[in-house]
């Protein structure tokens, strides 16, 4: 499975995320830790991404945080 997703996520999701994004009604607070390795980590693109959201939104690089699939090893 995580794999899958894992490839999803590098070739489907950024195509559809901002169909779901625009539907939140509540506040989103977003961080994406700076060494993600999973994700192209910038301040830019968390504050594009933080802006897809209908309501009010916060986006934020976590500096000098790791991906959880780190803490696994």
């Amino acid at each position: 499975m995580f794999f899958d997703e894992c490839a999803e996520v590098q070739t489907q999701w950024l195509d559809y995320w901002q169909e779901y994004a625009v539907k939140v009604e509540v506040p989103v607070m977003y961080a994406l830790a700076e060494k993600a390795w999973l994700w192209t980590v910038s301040e830019q693109h968390v504050r594009d991404f933080a802006r897809g959201f209908k309501g009010e939104s916060e986006g934020r690089e976590w500096v000098g945080a790791g991906d959880c699939a780190l803490f696994g090893s």
